[in-house]
């Protein structure tokens, strides 16, 4: 009987953090995070049956948040963050294109410079110095990073 309570308030702590009831389940939750659930349990006005009470809930999530952050790991703390989102229903936010442009205009106005800067050496206004020969190395190495990184993104 014990048992059986200890996996109750297991399970009912999950549907706390999101967890959808139709697919409670312990596996894939990190321990860290079911004790940081089950402690938190206490400062909620919600029942622990009320999923869509919890996920809004200020006191809970305040509650559990600092524990999961001192407690479980960076890659524990994604998992529930993941579970969390996604079982309440919070929307997806996808900032990546907005990242794109940022990186792409950022890339364009260094071109610009660098061209300016080359312009300059090819009209003979100022000497080839060592500092340009680090710039074209430096611009070589940043563009093979900037094609890798748009490349491997859009092929994956």
């Amino acid at each position: 009987m014990h048992s059986f309570r200890v996996v109750s308030v297991l399970l009912v702590s999950l549907g706390g953090l999101g967890v959808a009831a139709k697919s409670l389940s312990l596996e894939g939750i990190p321990s860290c995070a079911i004790t940081c659930m089950v402690k938190a349990l206490p400062s909620t006005t919600c029942s622990p049956t009320d999923q869509a009470c919890l996920c809004v809930d200020s006191k809970f999530n305040a509650a559990v948040q600092p524990c999961i952050q001192s407690t479980c790991t960076i890659q524990e703390s994604l998992v529930v963050t993941n579970a969390t989102w996604s079982n309440c229903g919070f929307p997806y936010s996808d900032q990546t294109s907005n990242i794109h442009l940022i990186s792409g205009v950022v890339t364009a106005i260094g071109i610009i410079f660098i061209m300016m800067r080359m312009a300059t050496k090819i009209a003979k206004l100022s000497a080839w110095g060592a500092d340009d020969t680090v710039i074209i190395v430096a611009f070589a190495l940043f563009i093979g990073f900037f094609v890798e990184l748009f490349y491997c993104e859009f092929v994956t």
